[in-house]
């Protein structure tokens, strides 16, 4: 990764690799997490104007 500059011993290029995938993953978890909560706020908001 990078400019090849540096280069990874081969054993450490696997766990690189999947620090990399790894990251990718928890971009993904984190944005449905976020849809999600702003998903459920905008619920209860909804709920909210329907009480008064």
């Amino acid at each position: 990764m990078g400019y090849g500059d540096v280069v990874l011993v081969r054993s450490w290029a696997i766990v690189g690799a999947s620090e990399g995938a790894n990251g990718v993953i928890l971009r993904g978890w984190s944005t449905a997490f976020f849809v999600a909560a702003v998903g459920r706020i905008r619920f209860v908001e909804g709920e909210i104007e329907t009480l008064r």
